[in-house]
């Protein structure tokens, strides 16, 4: 469930999709309810080899006078850095070059192509664990008028029983150009991940989120998010 950006509904769907392990998905849902917007997120992927990610476009859903239609699409390769097992050090860090391809229906997307290259990495202390990815979002034309973002998330989780992992996560935006120039947005984000295996390698992975604004600036309130994914 982890990896909401905290810059907008569509951004927390893209964060999330950068996952630290080398897991394949068959699918990914997330509803995110902001004020009147939802967005889903099939999450519906192609895969070349194990380290090129290729997502289906969100679905947003606005509830109100704009149009509803389909996002932007997005290209994910990832670059295992360093890595250690439990008996090692319980520790990885990964880098992420992404992009989106300006498809959106509607105004539901970029105007231009935007670049995300992105850092993540994770460190394990028996039951607990910290997370945290860094993030830029950079529009390869009109960045003056689009701006461009820092998104840096953490996350702390911790495990209990065998299938249940409580976290809260803490994410921070910061602009620079564009509409939003100046400003920093933060959130703290609590959930709660259930992962269950179900046959082998094959498994499920259940969580639900809230995020709550804690900054003076903030693009919007209370965003629930709900996912599920099935990692083998």
């Amino acid at each position: 469930m982890r990896r909401w950006s905290g810059t907008s509904a569509k951004d927390a769907v893209d964060a999330a999709n950068a996952r630290l392990d080398d897991n394949f998905i068959i699918f990914i849902i997330f509803v995110v309810l902001i004020d009147e917007l939802w967005l889903f997120n099939d999450g519906t992927a192609g895969t070349i080899g194990n380290r090129v990610l290729f997502n289906v476009p969100p679905y947003l859903q606005h509830n109100s006078a704009a149009h509803d239609g389909f996002g932007d699409t997005t290209l994910l390769i990832k670059f295992r850095i360093f890595a250690r097992n439990e008996q090692q050090g319980n520790a990885i860090l990964t880098a992420f070059f992404g992009g989106s391809i300006p498809t959106g229906s509607y105004k539901n997307g970029s105007e231009e192509a935007v670049l995300h290259p992105t850092l993540a990495g994770g460190k394990g202390f028996g039951r607990f664990d910290v997370q945290s990815t860094l993030r830029a979002n950079l529009p390869v034309a009109k960045s003056d008028k689009l701006g461009r973002s820092i998104a840096w998330n953490t996350a702390l989780q911790y495990h209990v029983g065998r299938a249940f992992f409580p976290e809260v996560e803490f994410n921070t935006t910061f602009y620079k150009g564009g509409p939003h120039n100046g400003n920093v947005q933060n959130f703290i984000t609590p959930g709660l991940v259930g992962r269950w295996k179900i046959h082998a390698r094959l498994g499920i992975t259940l969580g639900a989120g809230m995020q709550l604004a804690t900054s003076a600036y903030h693009s919007y309130d209370h965003g629930l998010i709900l996912s599920a994914r099935m990692p083998f």
